[in-house]
């Protein structure tokens, strides 16, 4: 049996390729793949919004741009505050009605975020620790790292069935070679 042919060259150069770009992947930092990545974290405690704002690897967003809009069914997404975060990447806000707030962050070098929340009247009905109205709550969202970490669990299956597509297939034309020269070997 002849092994010399058993890849052909763009098989396998795509195979390289393949396990190179998989292996910078996982090899790289995480925050270095998700350079451009923004994660906000934001907590209500009644009367305000506390907001964390990172980059996907995990360091503040320092001094970085904050533009906070509010909408309801009756208006559209107006700008209710213009911000900062500090020097740890956080800020706050007290809203003043039940609609959906939209907080977006940019530090103006690509690097952008934005979370959306609803707020109802149960935020501003209830009962805080100081004695005020209000609601504490965390919401589950999905952040930024949840998907990156999802996303790296979709390509690794991927690049396994890459990899067993092409050897099953490689296999196979062996397979058929190997039978066309013993066929032709009976004649």
């Amino acid at each position: 049996m002849n092994h010399q042919h058993l890849f052909k060259p763009t098989t396998l150069r795509f195979l390289i390729t393949g396990i190179f770009i998989s292996a910078l992947f996982f090899l790289c930092p995480t925050a270095a793949l998700q350079a451009h990545g923004v994660e906000l974290k934001v907590k209500e405690s009644a009367p305000v919004i506390f907001v964390k704002a990172d980059y996907s690897g995990g360091s503040a967003l320092k001094n970085t741009e904050v533009v906070i809009r509010f909408e309801t069914e009756k208006t559209a997404r107006a700008i209710f505050q213009r911000a900062q975060t500090d020097l740890n990447g956080y800020f706050s806000f007290t809203p003043h009605l039940p609609g959906t707030w939209i907080i977006s962050v940019d530090d103006g070098m690509g690097h952008m975020g934005e979370e959306e929340i609803t707020l109802t009247e149960d935020f501003f009905n209830q009962p805080t620790l100081t004695g005020g109205k209000g609601k504490s709550k965390t919401p589950a969202l999905l952040t930024n790292s949840t998907c990156c970490y999802l996303l790296k669990i979709l390509l690794v299956v991927l690049l396994i069935l890459m990899i067993t597509l092409i050897l099953s297939r490689t296999k196979k034309r062996q397979e058929a070679k190997d039978q066309e020269t013993k066929d032709h070997d009976t004649h």
